[in-house]
């Protein structure tokens, strides 16, 4: 059934609705008021204002992945619910339950079909640099005093 702009539609009685105006809390109400047709011009306005504030600037998301890692890490790391990742990998032929392990290549694909910038580190890698940030500079070490601890006798009963 097509209606004219700004018309009014029938509701499922018959009879003709009377237009409104949402407040911009009702956002998801306009939404599906929008996609069902039911919205007039005198909540265009409203609309207008609800799709401005969701422009946002893409920004570039990164992720680093190594080289083994679990579905639900993965979500997590995407900003997804583990069984949408679960089912993604399924539509890629991969095979994986939330808990098991997935190798990083396939983690790679998968947050580049969702739009981040993924980056494989092996554990070796994240080992090393952060040992590297533990360890002191021998220069920078000052000698100090031995610890001595006295252990005594202890009577359980």
């Amino acid at each position: 059934m097509d209606t004219a702009r700004g018309a009014r539609r029938p509701d499922r009685r018959g009879r003709k609705r009377a237009p409104t105006s949402a407040p911009l809390g009702d956002a998801r109400l306009i939404e599906r008021r929008v996609r069902a047709g039911d919205i007039d011009g005198a909540d265009d306005i409203v609309v207008r204002r609800i799709g401005r504030r969701r422009e946002k600037p893409a920004k570039i998301r990164r992720v680093e992945i190594g080289e083994a890692i679990a579905v639900r890490d993965l979500a997590a790391k995407l900003e997804i619910s583990a069984p949408e990742a679960v089912s993604r990998l399924i539509r890629m032929g991969v095979m994986a339950g939330i808990n098991q392990e997935i190798e990083g290549e396939v983690a790679q694909i998968l947050a580049t079909e969702l739009g981040f910038e993924a980056e494989l580190t092996s554990e070796r890698e994240e080992r090393e640099v952060a040992i590297a940030e533990i360890e002191d500079a021998s220069e920078s070490l000052k000698p100090r005093p031995p610890v001595v601890t006295i252990m005594g006798h202890v009577d359980h009963g």
